[in-house]
């Protein structure tokens, strides 16, 4: 049974097609072994008070919720690979709207 925007629109196969493709992605994340430098990068940029809360601005949001959307044969290893710098502009935006980091002077 179709779940998500799967169920909501169940005349575009491509919302389940992603909906599979993010169950793949997190099976594949779970396969890695706990050294692979790119869950260690976005664990880095993701721990903030001692949790772990990815950044909360817009690229690698998108990015998770296109998945497989569109190309339904997106690699899961490029994909993670892609994210990671995606994740870290989100992490340098967030800290520049809460004050934590300056704005560079030609804008950002």
């Amino acid at each position: 049974m179709a779940t998500g925007k799967a169920a909501e629109h169940p005349d575009d196969s491509r919302n389940e097609s992603s909906a599979h493709g993010l169950d793949e992605l997190a099976a594949f994340v779970r396969g890695l072994a706990d050294d692979d430098r790119r869950l260690i990068e976005l664990g880095a940029l993701g721990f903030r008070d001692g949790l772990w809360i990815p950044p909360s601005a817009d690229a690698a949001g998108h990015a998770i919720s296109r998945f497989r959307f569109d190309r339904r044969d997106q690699s899961c290893d490029l994909f993670l690979t892609q994210l990671v710098p995606l994740v870290g502009d989100d992490a340098i935006r967030q800290a520049q709207f809460a004050d934590e980091l300056p704005y560079p002077e030609d804008g950002y």
